[in-house]
């Protein structure tokens, strides 16, 4: 009756047209007849639970309604604050995963741009994550694997994807980028890797002939700028010194902000289901995805691993094409990211830059320390060289001030058996002015390093120390740690042998997996009788001890 009295009322007011539905007509709006206290109510209790755990709808509307009863505003009924609820939801995630809404309330409010880069190397984004995978390591026990990579902006190349074990250190961060402009078959030990690698599954790998046309085929990026987050190994002392050292543009992104970095946060999801899903010991991204015993199919050690990943990235990513990389001439057309780099590398050619000896000593991390008569004390170990110029350096001060007198010198966090000193002398000009000359590095070995059978790395120092106390001894280091390789190799047992603590076993065994990929210092190369120093050549890795790494790959059932 009231819609008929209504239809009625139009008629008589505007004729046919008044009887008709006005929904619709242009300049008709259909306003709210909620108070504007509640939207504003509903839209601070969203922004309460911004950095809290993630709350449910009922949730935020009873603590709505209670603000707005003690403010003497009228509620809307239940149905009524859900449907408001609804909409002002505007993708924030409020009610959803924690990590997400934060990153939207982090990133600024409008349109997000696109990263444009005109050349190979303009902007390369690095970043690390957990992999979604498990692997044996060389005492038959599974460990988390965590995957260190680096992508160019321009190209979409892969410019170097690591794997360490529990986690990445600075000196993994280093290695990452600084080994982008150098061709892969010249990294250090990586060819005898992927021909360790062939022999444990010659089924599974790519013929040698595509295999190496592949690799020919492989870009070899020049670094001119980074893009990191806040992460520790990216933010720290050694990681500026080794940007600024090599000439490389680090910008670091916003806290909280992965949208900053969008091109490799988006490649760890391509590796993780083009990859990580077909290889065993994969356990999922989450408890709720993980099945019951995924470390049972850890039947890979982590340096077969590593090859598979090198591969799949040669041979099968570099040639795929990818919607995200277009040329301005041909906007439809998907390019791989080998056909872009060609395309590209015809305006601004790539030079292949490999690390001397000295650049890769002076990107590791520093101490300042005497000399004294016995040799040099660094983490309570003694370091000791025979050579006469380091004989003339013994008690003697530096030219550095500001240390008091003290030498620089560098360390391998991942093998303590060696380090490096800077010598430096002071030199007179023809005009009687007076400069500092930078000599070049002096090696340093370990007293005992010719009595350990694997190199040991800072963890595993840090373990044995905090199980021996403070100060141990050389001796009582180089004994727990050659126990520890031994306990965990399987190695001839001792009359009354100690247990490992939990944190020397995780130590040792990410010591062990360390070795195998952690590349050696380039060969130190003297320049012949000609104007120009032949190139710097990388020396092959020293191999570790026997490791027998597959006992758990030939007992698994169908391999």
């Amino acid at each position: 009756m009231s819609t008929m009295w209504r239809r009625w009322q139009g008629f008589n007011q505007a004729g046919l047209l008044g009887c008709i539905d006005q929904r619709g007509m242009p300049g008709r709006v259909r306003l709210s007849k909620v108070d504007q206290r509640v939207l504003i109510t509903l839209e601070m209790v969203k922004r309460h639970y911004l950095s809290k755990s993630t709350p449910t709808k009922k949730q935020i509307i009873e603590i709505a309604r209670t603000r707005l009863a003690d403010d003497g505003v009228p509620v809307p009924c239940k149905s009524s604050m859900y449907a408001l609820l609804s909409e002002l939801d505007r993708g924030e995630h409020t009610t959803g995963d924690a990590t997400s809404r934060r990153s939207h309330a982090n990133s600024p409010d409008r349109a997000f741009g696109k990263i444009v880069g005109l050349y190979p190397g303009e902007e390369v984004q690095l970043d690390s994550t957990p992999l979604d995978a498990m692997a044996v390591l060389a005492d038959g026990q599974p460990c988390r694997v965590d995957l260190a990579a680096g992508i160019d902006v321009a190209t979409g190349t892969i410019t170097a994807a690591i794997l360490r074990p529990n986690a990445c250190k600075t000196v993994d961060a280093l290695e990452l980028w600084a080994n982008s402009s150098v061709p892969q078959h010249v990294l250090p030990g990586w060819t005898e890797n992927m021909a360790l690698a062939r022999s444990y599954l010659s089924d599974a790998m790519s013929p040698t002939a595509e295999f190496e046309k592949a690799l020919e085929n492989k870009p070899v990026i020049d670094v001119r700028g980074l893009v990191v987050d806040r992460g520790k190994i990216f933010v720290s002392a050694a990681f500026d010194r080794a940007t600024e050292l090599r000439g490389v543009n680090c910008r670091v992104a916003p806290p909280y902000s992965p949208t900053a970095k969008p091109h490799i946060e988006r490649l760890f999801k391509t590796i993780g289901d083009d990859f990580v899903r077909w290889i065993p010991g994969y356990k999922g991204r989450s408890v709720s995805h993980r099945g019951r015993a995924p470390e049972k199919d850890a039947v890979w050690p982590l340096f077969v691993l590593q090859a598979l990943l090198d591969e799949w990235v040669i041979t099968v990513y570099q040639n795929r094409p990818h919607a995200g990389l277009q040329l301005t001439t041909a906007p439809r057309m998907k390019l791989s990211p080998n056909a872009i780099y060609r395309a590209m590398s015809a305006s601004a050619p790539t030079p292949v830059r490999t690390l001397t000896r000295d650049e890769w000593i002076s990107m590791h991390p520093h101490e300042f320390r005497r000399i004294n008569r016995y040799g040099i004390n660094l983490f309570n170990l003694v370091y000791d060289n025979d050579s006469p110029r380091f004989h003339q350096m013994r008690q003697a001060k530096s030219m550095n001030s500001k240390q008091k007198g003290k030498w620089e010198v560098r360390y391998d966090p991942n093998n303590l058996m060696q380090i490096w000193v800077r010598d430096e002398t002071l030199s007179f000009a023809d005009e009687g002015e007076r400069t500092v000359q930078d000599n070049g590095w002096i090696e340093c070995r370990w007293v005992l390093a010719k009595y350990a059978a694997i190199p040991f790395g800072m963890d595993v120092l840090k373990a044995v120390r905090r199980e021996l106390g403070e100060n141990p001894s050389d001796k009582h280091v180089l004994e727990r740690t050659e126990q520890i390789h031994r306990q965990l190799l399987g190695g001839p047992s001792e009359p009354k042998l100690r247990p490992l603590t939990r944190a020397e076993a995780s130590a040792g065994r990410a010591n062990l997996a360390r070795q195998e990929l952690c590349s050696a210092p380039p060969a130190e190369v003297e320049p012949g009788p000609t104007a120009t120093a032949p190139p710097t050549e990388l020396a092959a890795p020293v191999p570790a001890g026997r490791v027998e790494p597959m006992r758990p790959m030939r007992l698994s059932e169908g391999w």
